[in-house]
This record gives structure tokens, sequence and C-alpha cells, in this order.
């Protein structure tokens, strides 16, 4: 499958609530097979992602007995020898996350709304 460079620029936004996505009709998810496209998407939203939930992928690595090499740039992974239950796993935690995003967005919008209408100066 090969994307234009249009839609290749596309899937490194963000969406419109600001979070990241990898889109559905990208991911594989009943077959051994993972493409190199899905796992350079999935390592640039975890880039992305707040050191918070960086540590948790972290963890669900060193759950599974991922090894995991450090330097001093940082921490890395070969994501292609990933099994792909992990990979899953990944992928669903970052399904979580950017549900929480859109939640908190929300509530966010919710909040300025309201003290925009009740609590503004007249």
């Amino acid at each position: 499958m090969e994307l234009t460079i249009n839609e290749l620029n596309e899937l490194n936004d963000l969406n419109k609530d600001g979070c990241y996505q990898i889109p559905n009709s990208e991911l594989i998810e009943d077959t051994n097979i993972i493409d190199a496209l899905e796992l350079n998407q999935i390592r640039e939203i975890i880039e992305a992602m707040t050191k918070f939930n960086q540590v948790a992928i972290l963890r669900i690595l060193q759950t599974n007995h991922i090894t995991i090499n450090e330097n001093r740039y940082g921490i890395l992974i070969n994501l292609s020898e990933l099994k792909l239950d992990v990979i899953n796993h990944i992928k669903q935690f970052i399904g979580y996350v950017n549900t929480q995003e859109k939640q908190l967005h929300k509530i966010e919008q919710q909040k300025e709304t309201f003290i925009n209408t009740y609590f503004q100066k007249r």
C-alpha cells in the first residue's frame, strides 16, 4: 500500500482534538506482519507523548521482557522485533491516551464556556 505525500503529511499532523492517531485503515491487527509505516507512526506518536506516558509505555515493554537499551541520548527499542501482542498492547495504550486527551479537551472547553458565561464582568 502506497500513500501520497499529502496522506503522509496528514498522518504526521494532530487531529482536530489535538491528539495523535493512527488511522484505522492503516492498522494491521489480524496478521503477524507489521508494516514499517505503522511502526514508524507508533514511534512518532510515542516520541510526541509526555514523559509520563512514555514511562507507561516503558512499563508495558518491561512487563513483556523486552530488551531496552539506554544511552546518554535516551532509551532505544527496536520496534521491529516486538511481538504482535506487545504492539497491540501499545496501540491500546495510545488509544487510551487519545481518549483521555479528548475528554480533557471537552472538559476544558466546558470550563471556558462556564467562565465566559457566568463569571465574566459585565
